[in-house]
């Protein structure tokens, strides 16, 4: 089986904040978004997951996609680094050469939010990952 390596980058491509970028109402950081945001980094996952599959099965030594370990810890990353976007953002629209802590999300709410988005990520990737067969790959 071939993989028609555009689409498939396309596919994978898409980050949290291009899906949420095309629904006007979920442009925003806020908790009401973080089923949605689990969501979306769990589809990711498993499209990201299954090429890598597929790849396996080809046993070539070219590889035309990053790891999926590599894109596994880019979107844990950007899931990590998510609530703190609107405060970035509010301190460069204000042209200040820092980000005052008061911008920030509170030390509770960043710990919720890694209790009920990024844990449960982390949780669905070694799931899916088995599911796919690519845990502990060779890779």
């Amino acid at each position: 089986m071939r993989v028609d390596v555009g689409i498939v980058c396309s596919i994978v491509g898409l980050g949290l904040c291009d899906l949420c970028a095309r629904n006007p109402a979920r442009r925003e950081y806020s908790s009401e978004n973080w089923p949605l945001f689990r969501y979306y980094a769990t589809c990711i996952l498993v499209v990201m997951f299954i090429i890598e599959a597929v790849e396996r099965r080809l046993d070539e030594p070219l590889r035309h996609q990053p790891l999926a370990a590599t894109r596994l810890f880019q979107l844990i990353a950007h899931l990590v680094e998510l609530p703190t976007i609107p405060a970035i953002k509010r301190a460069y629209e204000e042209k200040l050469d820092h980000l005052p802590a008061e911008y920030l999300p509170t030390s509770d709410e960043l710990v919720a939010y890694r209790a009920e988005v990024v844990a449960p990520v982390m949780a669905a990737s070694q799931i899916i990952a088995e599911a796919c067969g690519i845990a502990g790959g060779r890779y």
